[in-house]
C-alpha cells in the first residue's frame, strides 16, 4: 500500500513543508530598517535599533513547523496500520492549524510592536496547500479502510 494515492499526497505534504521551513515567512518594514521571520529564527537588515521588541526565536512557529514536516513524511511508514495512520493525519492537520495560529500571533505581535508593516511571502502559503495535501491523503486512506471493510464482508 505505500504506492497508493495518500503516499504522494503525504510526500507532498512533507516536501512544501520543508521549504517552507527554510523559507522567509515574512517580512517587516520600517523606514531604517527590514525583519524577515523564518520558521527559525528573526533577522534584522538596516538599523538593528529599529526593531527592539523582536525576539530571537519564534518557538510556536518552529516547533509546529518543524512538527508539519516530519508527521506526514512518518505517516507514509505507517501504511500497514490505516487507523493509526489516519489519526496521524488528524495530528498533522491540527499541527499546521496550530502554525498557522502561531505565524499570525507572531506577526501581529511584532508589527504591533514595532509599529512596522507585516508583509507575508509567497512561502506562507505552501503550509496550506500542504495542509490541503494532508486532508486529501485521509480521504483516500479513509476509503482504503472502506473498501477493505467492504471486502472483508463480503468473504
Amino acid at each position: 500500500m505505500i504506492q497508493r494515492i495518500q503516499s504522494v499526497y503525504l510526500l507532498l505534504a512533507g516536501v512544501l513543508s520543508a521549504v517552507a521551513f527554510f523559507t522567509p515567512l515574512a517580512n517587516f518594514t520600517r523606514e531604517t530598517a527590514l525583519c524577515v521571520m523564518y520558521a527559525t529564527s528573526f533577522s534584522v537588515y538596516g538599523d538593528p535599533s529599529a526593531f527592539g521588541q523582536v525576539p530571537s526565536l519564534p518557538w510556536g512557529v518552529m516547533v509546529f513547523s518543524l512538527l508539519s514536516v516530519l508527521l506526514p513524511l512518518y505517516c507514509i511508514f505507517k501504511y500497514r496500520n490505516r487507523k493509526s495512520q489516519m489519526r496521524l493525519c488528524l495530528l498533522t492537520e491540527i499541527a499546521y492549524l496550530v502554525y498557522y495560529a502561531a505565524y499570525i500571533a507572531y506577526g501581529v505581535a511584532i508589527a504591533r510592536d514595532n509599529d512596522a508593516n507585516l508583509t507575508p511571502t509567497l512561502f506562507a502559503i505552501l503550509p496550506l496547500i500542504a495542509f490541503i495535501a494532508v486532508i486529501l491523503a485521509r480521504k483516500a486512506i479513509k476509503s482504503d479502510e472502506e473498501k477493505v471493510r467492504a471486502a472483508d464482508r463480503i468473504r
